[in-house]
């Protein structure tokens, strides 16, 4: 690849860059409201998708699967803070961009979210 070619390459991927972060910016969102936002959808998502695929819980009558949510969310919201809080931390403290910082954290929120959820929530042993 000649200097043209990189220089021709570096100018498109700025323009696309700078498209893709005006169009975010009109959301007016903050990393941290996105995140909330994010956290929030995910958690709901999560909670069907276990009741129904992971944990084999077709029990939907109104009072049980409201006090199975209300019980999932409280434990996410564990999940949520422990994640929130690491990623704060990475990126504010340690200087790490918002991206990386998401995988430690993800996975962290996540694995607190489905152990808590699977002994508590869904009443199965974490260990078979």
């Amino acid at each position: 690849m000649g200097l043209l070619d990189q220089a021709l390459l570096e100018v498109r991927w700025e323009r696309a860059k700078n498209e893709f972060e005006t169009k975010l910016g009109l959301l007016n969102l903050s990393y941290t409201q996105a995140m909330a936002i994010g956290i929030l959808v995910s958690i709901t998502l999560n909670f069907i998708l276990n009741k129904l695929w992971t944990f084999d819980d077709r029990d939907f009558s109104t009072l049980y699967a409201l006090k199975q949510y209300t019980i999932y969310v409280s434990l996410c919201s564990v999940g949520a803070v422990l994640q929130f809080a690491l990623v704060y931390v990475l990126v504010e403290s340690s200087g790490i961009q918002y991206g990386l910082a998401l995988f430690p954290a993800v996975a962290i929120g996540s694995l607190s979210n489905f152990l808590l959820n699977k002994k508590l929530t869904f009443r199965e042993k974490i260990w078979n």
